[in-house]
C-alpha cells in the first residue's frame, strides 16, 4: 500500500499507459491485416477501407508512442492524449448526427436497420464519453504537475 498519493498516481498512469499500448497495438495489427488481406481495393467501399486501414496504422503507431511516453512521464504524451481525446470527442459528436440521417426511401427502414443504427449510435456515444473522460482527466492540475515534475531538472 503506497504511503503517499504520488506513488498511487504513478501506478494509475502506468495502468492508463498499458491500456493505451494494448489498444494501439490492436489497432496497428488490425490496420496491417486489413492492408495485407486487401492489397487492391475493389468497389466503392474498397478504396475507403484501404485508405482507412492506413489511417488505422498511423493511429496505432501514434498510440504506441503515446503509451511509451505516458509510461516514461514525458510531457508531450499528455498533450498527445489531449489531442487524441479531442479527436474522439469530434468523431463521437459528429458521426451520430450523420448516422441519424435517412439513407434513401422508406423501404429501407426495417426494424433491423433501425436497430443497427441505434447500436452504432450507442457505440459512438461511448467513444464520446471516453474522449470527454480523457480530456477531463489529462487537463487536471494533478496530472499537469505529475508530468511537469518529471521534466523538471534535478537539483
Amino acid at each position: 500500500m503506497p504511503l503517499n498519493g504520488a506513488t498511487d498516481f504513478s501506478g494509475k498512469m502506468k495502468d492508463i499507459a498499458s491500456q493505451v499500448m494494448v489498444f494501439s497495438a490492436l489497432a496497428l495489427l488490425g490496420g496491417i491485416l486489413s492492408m495485407w488481406n486487401n492489397p487492391r481495393p475493389m468497389g466503392e467501399m474498397g478504396h475507403f477501407m484501404h485508405a482507412f486501414s492506413g489511417v488505422t496504422v498511423c493511429f496505432g503507431v501514434w498510440g504506441l508512442a503515446t503509451g511509451v511516453g505516458l509510461w516514461r512521464k514525458w510531457p508531450w504524451a499528455r498533450i498527445f492524449m489531449l489531442v487524441f481525446g479531442g479527436i474522439l470527442v469530434a468523431f463521437g459528436a459528429l458521426l451520430p448526427a450523420v448516422m441519424m440521417l435517412p439513407l434513401g426511401g422508406a423501404a429501407e427502414w426495417t426494424w433491423k436497420f433501425i436497430l443497427l443504427k441505434v447500436v452504432g449510435l450507442a457505440l459512438l456515444l461511448l467513444v464520446l464519453y471516453g474522449g470527454l473522460r480523457w480530456w477531463k482527466y489529462f487537463t487536471g492540475t494533478s496530472v499537469k504537475s505529475y508530468f511537469h515534475q518529471a521534466s523538471a531538472p534535478a537539483p
